[in-house]
């Protein structure tokens, strides 16, 4: 059986208990339907039913635990914590963000999300979820994410400034002539001039980075890495601070 990482403990309120009492429920739908889906195609393009079940079976565990009042401290694996926050971001759609209309329950709910994914963003969130399918897939499919895998650094807190200049230093350029580091202030004037969202040949430096996945905090780094060489993007921001 594949062995759960455990997230950290925490501590709920009542009513955060009562709310995720909800959440569970729905989850608990929804594994059920894509484990009749995974039955009914057998197709490798689903999610396999052994983790389904594994879920199913850490979903009732964290249910019980919940409407235990001696439990006061809770923790979750982390497969579980991403489908409680996959559910909860269903109650807003793509963009999750605060709504003035919203109502006192969704406005609880929306508290209750940003409390679990404090860890994560969005998309490191799925790739954690699609590292724990993994071992699950069958080895034809296996060697095609293999071959098609992108590479993702997590920058969530950083300064962007710091991220892109951090970036830009650890880069190389095209011609023979050297091409001297920038300042962080240098960094700013130059990505607030940069034209477009695309930010790949930046003053002879080889970048291929989003100015999106910048400001979200969630880099796509496989081109820079590529050019730069595996791992180079990780250590470029491995000294800057998280706020």
């Amino acid at each position: 059986m594949t062995l759960f990482r455990t997230h950290s403990q925490f501590s709920f309120s009542v009513r955060q208990r009562h709310l995720l009492l909800v959440v569970t429920d729905r989850v608990h739908l929804s594994l059920q339907s894509q484990s009749q889906q995974a039955v009914r195609e057998q197709s490798e393009c689903w999610t396999p039913l052994p983790p389904l079940e594994q879920l199913q079976q850490e979903l009732a565990k964290f249910r019980y635990n919940l409407e235990e009042e001696q439990y006061a401290k809770l923790s979750l694996s982390t497969p579980l914590l991403i489908l409680l926050l996959f559910e909860l971001m269903q109650s807003w759609g793509p963009e999750v963000g605060p709504v003035p209309t919203q109502e006192t329950e969704q406005q609880e709910l929306f508290g209750l999300y940003y409390m679990l994914s404090f860890p994560f963003t969005y998309h490191f969130a799925m790739q954690e979820y699609q590292t724990f399918l993994h071992p699950f897939r069958s080895p034809a499919v296996q060697a095609r994410f293999a071959k098609d895998k992108r590479q993702y650094i997590n920058t969530a807190g950083m300064d962007v400034i710091a991220v892109f200049t951090a970036l830009y230093n650890a880069g190389k350029g095209s011609l023979q002539e050297e091409v001297l580091d920038i300042t962080e202030e240098q960094g700013a004037h130059l990505l607030m001039a940069w034209p477009g969202t695309e930010l790949k040949f930046v003053q002879d430096r080889y970048l291929y980075l989003s100015r999106r996945d910048l400001e979200r905090g969630y880099i796509d780094v496989t081109c820079y890495d590529e050019e730069h060489g595996a791992g180079t993007a990780q250590q470029a921001v491995a000294h800057l601070p998280r706020n």
